[in-house]
């Protein structure tokens, strides 16, 4: 749920418990007041302005960049100077107004003159260097003016800058590119500083991204093979999820608030990495090579101690040390083994995939993180068609399968209600 739906929702009910008598009129303007207060305000006139924003960038700058040639040299740094002056004191001003996703949009649009003012300076004046050079700079003066002006637009920028930029250097030395970190620490910090739910998820999108990035290259560079590579992703994912269940409820409300957030993309790599893994099989042929397990082993110890100290400080449940020990487990067992047999390999990755959906829709019933039990559920019935799709419903002639697909949908929807109820008698019960 998102922070101004929760704020309704809450608004809402308060005013039911005040009839009921259940708080009082200043208990209830006291529990709002300790909501954190959004800062991205404006609601669809706002997204509207910042898609103009982008579009004015856009035009602006193709329009200068075909006349480039044309313009004086002093004549051209003088329109750039302009131009983001111009962006950032519209900016400021509308932040004054209160109108802040305006000002956001003004503050993407100085984000986008400065990239090009980079680009068609270094034109100008013939500086050389390495394209991901400029990429960097754009990069860090992105994160900086995101720190100093408190803007969710350029810290987002800065993180796509930061990422491309990893991405570069990965492309160019085909090796992991550990210094990539660098941004992704800073833009952590600038999320906790910024405290509002778009900065964190640019934050912990740079972050997966950065990782996705060290994965691949740690594959090409080290000839990896696929079912390594995404068995070592999902035992990543689950530390990432280990990490934020670790922090939720840390002293400073805005490292908790991060953390707490980092549960949702988590679970959903999880996922992605298992699905993916249990297809490896279809793409290429088994291949036993162990150079990643050492590795991978290593990575799982820290999910794992993670979980463990969050159950001792009763922040995880025995259910989820026993998920995350199968999980990791099972996935380093399936791509280390890799079964010659594809039949065999998809049942073993649709189990562990059945497995994690279960379990995300506990954790979601329990309300001990915000991915929700739907999308569990989802998770776990759409692995259930697609087993079947590839097992039974390749065996049995066409009418059949429809039959019997159909069934199986009927089936798997009863199940999946019943599960839900379960779940809810189970949690109002607790």
């Amino acid at each position: 749920m998102s922070e101004s739906s929760y704020r309704r929702r809450l608004t809402a009910d308060l005013r039911n418990w005040q009839e009921n008598g259940w708080v009082t009129p200043e208990g209830a303007a006291a529990i709002l007041q300790s909501l954190p207060v959004s800062r991205v305000r404006g609601g669809f006139s706002g997204l509207i302005a910042i898609l103009g924003a982008v579009l004015l960038g856009l035009g602006t700058l193709s329009f200068v960049a075909a006349n480039w040639e044309a313009i004086p040299r002093p004549i051209r740094l003088l329109l750039l100077m302009l131009a983001l002056g111009g962006a950032h004191g519209l900016a400021a001003h509308l932040w004054t107004q209160g109108r802040i996703l305006a000002a956001e949009a003004s503050m993407l649009l100085a984000g986008l003159v400065f990239a090009a003012s980079i680009a068609l300076i270094g034109q100008s004046y013939h500086l050389s260097g390495e394209f991901s050079d400029a990429v960097l700079l754009f990069a860090g003066g992105c994160l900086g003016a995101a720190f100093l002006v408190h803007s969710t637009a350029m810290m987002a920028l800065g993180m796509a800058g930061a990422l491309f930029w990893s991405g570069l250097i990965t492309e160019a030395t085909e090796a992991p590119h550990w210094p990539g970190y660098w941004p992704v620490l800073a833009g952590l910090a600038l999320a906790v500083h910024l405290d509002n739910r778009i900065a964190r998820m640019a934050a912990i999108s740079g972050c997966l991204g950065w990782i996705a990035l060290v994965l691949y290259a740690l594959g090409q560079s080290g000839d990896w093979p696929a079912g390594g590579v995404l068995a070592t992703g999902a035992v990543t994912a689950l530390a990432l999820w280990a990490v934020g269940v670790t922090v939720t409820n840390h002293p400073n409300a805005a490292i908790g608030r991060l953390g707490s957030d980092l549960l949702v993309p988590a679970l959903s790599a999880v996922l992605l990495a298992l699905f993916a893994l249990q297809v490896v099989p279809l793409a290429e042929t088994p291949d036993r090579r162990l150079d990643w397990l050492p590795f991978a082993c290593l990575g799982a110890l820290v999910p794992v101690g993670l979980a463990a100290f969050a159950l001792s400080r009763t922040r995880a449940s025995r259910t989820d040390l026993g998920a995350v020990v199968l999980l990791a487990g099972g996935s380093l067992a399936l791509a280390a083994l890799s079964p010659e047999d594809g039949f065999m390999a998809r049942l073993a990755g649709g189990a562990l995939v059945l497995l994690g959906g279960v379990w995300v829709a506990a954790l979601g019933h329990e309300g001990r993180n915000g991915f929700g039990s739907r999308t569990g559920l989802v998770a776990f019935g759409a692995e259930a068609v697609y087993l079947y799709t590839i097992t039974l419903g390749t065996l049995l002639d066409t009418a059949v399968a429809l039959f019997a697909g159909g069934l199986l949908f009927i089936a798997v929807s009863y199940a999946l209600l019943r599960f839900r109820r379960r779940l809810g008698a189970a949690g109002a019960t607790s």
